[in-house]
């Protein structure tokens, strides 16, 4: 009941041309408080890349952008050039070659086996301290890291052969500097 005799009250006090008007909201009045960072996920070391719901995070706080992304396949004798995302007997900047044994070539020299998957942060770590110039392809799903010809970031996961005995490789470059060898 006293509800709705507030409501009635008020109906009939917005409808008087003498009764008072409400003040609009103070140009001042409090904000909402910015969203809190997103919790690192299970599992996730504090020094991984997490994302956040900062409304404009700062270029050292965001994460390494992903430059090239994609999956290739490479007969015997092919080269890839991961930053441009081509394959062939003749590429210019090549950066994996496969001769057709068990082993590819990093032509940077440098390559480094994860066994924790393929972050950048990861992948620099791994390829400042146990880089070498060969990795072997099995078993399929093993990641590597390595620099590109162009001094970045890169991880190549080995998919296994396709139908025509090609080495299959998903790839995935970032905009990270790859630490000198």
């Amino acid at each position: 009941m006293i509800p709705m005799v507030g409501l009635v009250v008020t109906v009939l006090t917005q409808q008087r041309p003498d009764a008072p008007q409400a003040k609009p909201p103070s140009e001042h009045a409090p904000t909402a408080a910015p969203p809190a960072s997103t919790p690192a996920a299970p599992g996730a070391s504090a020094d991984e890349d997490t994302l956040t719901d900062s409304p404009s995070p700062t270029p050292s706080a965001t994460a390494p952008a992903i430059l090239r992304s994609g999956t290739f396949a490479l007969g015997p004798g092919s080269r890839a050039d991961l930053e441009h995302g081509t394959t062939g007997k003749s590429v210019e900047s090549p950066d994996v070659s496969w001769s057709g044994n068990d082993y590819f070539a990093a032509l940077n020299g440098r390559v480094a086996s994860s066994l924790e998957g393929a972050t950048p942060t990861i992948c620099a770590d791994l390829i400042r301290d146990h880089s070498r110039g060969m990795a072997r392809m099995a078993p399929s799903g093993s990641w590597f890291c390595m620099p590109t010809s162009a001094a970045h970031v890169a991880a190549l996961e080995y998919l296994g052969p396709d139908e025509d005995g090609r080495r299959q490789f998903h790839y995935i470059v970032w905009d990270m500097a790859a630490p000198s060898g």
